[in-house]
């Protein structure tokens, strides 16, 4: 496992890069992005197609709202210890998800609404970790009424075995990013 930062560049060309793996062989006609890092992915991605956003996090992203403190402290800290933190963090994570419950999310109208006139519904996040944030909501989309194929995409996938497996990925093998929003990015 390691860790890489992504600029505000180097996520754009990322967000391109996973674009056009996506456009090789699929031409969603809705984009839903996972706020909030699926959000800044989507905004990069398909311009000229249809978003929606939908917002769910996992019940750990509220310890780190209230720890904000210790993330000013780590922007300051000798990125190797910025990136062990990272490393560890992703282990709990990891252990975490083996007894975490199956999470649901309830769409809002105006998601319902564009989701059900799609047929083709790509689904965006930053990351895929335990995969239970992914697959709520492609099980949301999923269970909108119509049919329609729903694939996903990320920029990266952290685990070998998440709950469910994105359609596209720029990295597959435990790859750590660092984006532009995440709380203890530091400019280079």
């Amino acid at each position: 496992m390691r860790v890489i930062t992504l600029n505000e560049r180097e996520f754009e060309h990322a967000s391109r890069r996973l674009e056009g793996l996506v456009r090789e062989d699929y031409c969603p006609d809705l984009v839903v992005g996972i706020a909030m890092g699926g959000e800044f992915l989507a905004a990069m991605m398909f311009k000229d197609i249809p978003h929606v956003s939908v917002r769910m996090h996992r019940p750990s992203t509220a310890d780190k709202e209230r720890a904000s403190i210790v993330f000013r402290i780590l922007r300051r800290s000798p990125r190797k210890l910025s990136d062990a933190l990272r490393l560890v963090e992703a282990r709990v994570l990891r252990m975490k998800s083996l007894w975490e419950k199956p999470r649901k999310l309830q769409l809002k109208a105006e998601a319902t609404e564009a989701i059900a006139t799609a047929k083709r519904v790509l689904v965006v996040d930053d990351a895929v970790d335990s995969g239970a944030t992914m697959k709520a909501v492609i099980d949301a989309v999923s269970s909108v009424k119509g049919e329609r194929e729903v694939r996903s995409a990320v920029i990266t996938m952290t685990t070998s075995s998440p709950k469910v497996k994105p359609s596209y990925a720029l990295f597959r093998n435990g790859t750590l990013i660092r984006f532009p929003w995440s709380k203890d990015f530091y400019r280079l």
